[in-house]
C-alpha cells in the first residue's frame, strides 16, 4: 500500500551505495515504468497466507454468517494514484481482511481480542481507498483444534481516524508528485515527457 512510513526500503538521502531506495522514490519510479518496485513478497508464510485464505473466507462466511464478495481484484481511488486489495467486500460499507499466520501468533492474536497494530496502518489504507468504514479482521490457523481455528473482529473505523490517516496519505502522493515533477525537471523536460 502506498504511504509513507519507516520501512526497510528507507535509507539516508546520502547513502549511494545501496539499492534500496526511499518509499517515495520508489512509488515515482512505479508509476513512470509501470512496474513494481517493491522486494517480492515470498516464503513459506507468505505462502501459507495465500493457500489458506480460501479456506479462511470460507469459515467467516459458514461461522459468521456473512456473504463475501471475493470478485473485488484491485481497487482504485478516482481522484489520486493509490489503490488496494480487499480480500473481499461486505454488505455495502464493509470489507474482508484475512491473515492466515503461524498458530501460535493466531492464538496470540486470539488470546489480546482485538486488531493486531502491526495490521492498522493496512486496514486504514483499505479503508480510505475502498471508502468502506468497517472492517471484518479475521485470523485463521486451521492446524488448531475446530473451535480455536478461526478469529475475527470487527472495527468500526471512527471518522477522525480515517480522516487523519487520509491527510497523511495525500501528503506522501503529494511528494511523489513533488519527486517526480522535479525529476523531470532536471532532464529539462516537462512533466510526464516520456
Amino acid at each position: 500500500f502506498f504511504f509513507k512510513q519507516k520501512t526497510a526500503y528507507e535509507i539516508p538521502k546520502r547513502d549511494w551505495s545501496s539499492d534500496v531506495c526511499s518509499s517515495d522514490l520508489r512509488l515515482a519510479c512505479e508509476r513512470l515504468t509501470g512496474v513494481s518496485q517493491a522486494e517480492p513478497l515470498t516464503g513459506p508464510d507468505i505462502q501459507r497466507g495465500i493457500d489458506r485464505e480460501p479456506l479462511a473466507r470460507e469459515w467467516a462466511a459458514t461461522t459468521l454468517g456473512v456473504d463475501i464478495d471475493t470478485r473485488v481484484g484491485f481497487v482504485t481511488r478516482d481522484e489520486v494514484e493509490a489503490g488496494a486489495s480487499p480480500d473481499g467486500l461486505i454488505a455495502a460499507d464493509a470489507f474482508l481482511e484475512v491473515k492466515c499466520p503461524r498458530a501460535a501468533r493466531h492464538l496470540a492474536w486470539m488470546d489480546a481480542a482485538e486488531i493486531p497494530t502491526d495490521h492498522t496502518a493496512q486496514l486504514l489504507h483499505l479503508a480510505w481507498v475502498t471508502g468502506r468504514k468497517r472492517v471484518l479482521f479475521v485470523s485463521f490457523s486451521p492446524e488448531l483444534p475446530d473451535r480455536l481455528r478461526g478469529f475475527s473482529v470487527q472495527w468500526a473505523i471512527p471518522d477522525h481516524v480515517l480522516e487523519s490517516y487520509a491527510s497523511q496519505a495525500l501528503a506522501f502522493l503529494a511528494e511523489v508528485d513533488t519527486l517526480t515533477a522535479r525529476l523531470f525537471a532536471r532532464c529539462g523536460g516537462g512533466e510526464h515527457d516520456a
